[in-house]
């Protein structure tokens, strides 16, 4: 049994990335401490059968131990995507397509910066996004 989507995904890419350490506590680690980051959805048009959606994940305030900005970008097509019945593909399974890959990029800055890990849980984008 095979189970397609029309939704596909042509490519993603880093538009940002930014890491800058303040400074660490030695005693600070992600798992004992609450690391809250901002996460926006931004969905563009390309045309009719085309869009990008945005992952726009931050890290910025003065008591973590870094600032972490980070945009992603996936390219999709997805035929007649603005009409309601691709609502859940668009705005929700595209999220769910990108965030490994944001995941891996925070996972891996952070800890190549030898700073504390910052590991995403995994998520459900209804409750991260509601609409």
């Amino acid at each position: 049994m095979q189970y397609n989507s029309n939704l596909k995904l042509n490519n993603y890419y880093v538009e940002k990335i930014l890491l800058e350490a303040h400074h660490v506590n030695p005693s600070f680690t992600a798992a004992t401490n609450t690391i809250e980051p901002s996460i926006q959805r931004v969905v563009e048009t390309i045309d009719n059968d085309n869009f990008i959606v945005k992952l726009l994940f931050e890290v910025n305030d003065e008591m973590q131990p870094f600032h972490c900005d980070v945009h992603l970008i996936g390219s999709f097509n997805l035929s007649d995507w603005k009409t309601s019945r691709n609502h859940d593909l668009v705005y929700h399974n595209t999220v769910a397509i990108l965030f490994p890959f944001l995941r891996s990029i925070v996972a891996s800055l952070t800890t190549s910066a030898n700073l504390p890990p910052l590991i995403l849980p995994v998520i459900s984008t209804r409750d991260l996004f509601e609409d």
